[in-house]
């Protein structure tokens, strides 16, 4: 890590990246995921978890 510039980032930055996810900002990112792929080591794939957000999206 020798010779990278780190920048700190602003308290307005900080405190945004604080807040607690909300349910639809988890959602949206889940089914914007290719469905072919695992979201965890659990082995279900993404397209489980769109298939059955309304059970699924706890385990998250």
């Amino acid at each position: 890590m020798e010779g990278l510039e780190w920048f700190p980032i602003t308290g307005e930055s900080s405190t945004w990246l604080d807040h607690p996810f909300i349910e639809e900002e988890v959602r949206l990112a889940v089914f914007q995921l290719n469905k072919d792929k695992a979201l965890c080591l659990d082995g279900f794939t993404i397209a489980v978890y769109k298939e059955r957000w309304d059970v699924m999206k706890e385990a998250l």
